[in-house]
């Protein structure tokens, strides 16, 4: 009779009691259970940059990790801030407000993974404080308005000083996302007034 062979990392005693259900009269069996790979060692060391030969997230600098900080709090706050002038819209400028919402909290992902690439540490907006609501749906718009093209601006000055080709990168496209915005929300007054 040919003896079974057990699962690779299987569990010594479920191996164990599977066996003596199965084979009762053997009092043990001939075959032992791989034991389970040891744990990684926890490396406290912080983690090294990735460097894949095209210089993306090769370096890990303190004022750019800084900057990917603020500029995710800032997608928060737009997200939240857009979300809350959905609540009080029309229908049709809803819809584009929970679109924006919707591209913001995406941004913030996108820079939340470049933070992690480049620090190896993760980072969550606060979810507090922010800007208050407009007075009214069109204050609202406006305001959400000049918010859109000063990220724009924002984004276009930090591509330009990044060294790194994945941030910049990174950075032109969130500033082609904000002119879209914008251009949607001057749309919508155009359109509200």
């Amino acid at each position: 009779m040919e003896t079974p062979t057990p699962p690779v990392g299987g569990d010594d005693e479920t191996f164990r009691r599977v066996w003596q259900r199965v084979m009762p009269q053997a009092e043990n069996s001939p075959v032992r259970p791989n034991p389970p790979p040891p744990p990684p060692p926890h490396d406290t060391r912080p983690p090294r940059p990735l460097d894949g030969g095209d210089g993306c997230y090769s370096r890990v600098d303190p004022a750019q990790t800084d900057l990917l900080r603020r500029m995710m709090d800032g997608a928060a706050e737009d997200e939240r801030f857009c979300r809350a002038l959905a609540a009080r819209a029309p229908q049709r400028a809803a819809r584009v407000l929970r679109s924006i919402s919707a591209d913001e909290r995406r941004q913030e992902q996108r820079l939340r993974a470049a933070y992690f690439i480049l620090t190896g540490r993760q980072y969550r907006s606060p979810n507090h404080g922010g800007r208050r609501p407009a007075p009214n749906f069109l204050h609202g718009l406006r305001e959400q308005l000049i918010a859109e093209r000063r990220g724009s601006d924002a984004y276009r000055r930090a591509a330009s000083g990044a060294d790194d080709p994945c941030l910049r990168r990174l950075f032109e496209d969130l500033a082609m996302d904000e002119a879209r915005h914008a251009q949607m929300l001057q749309t919508l007054l155009e359109q509200t007034r």
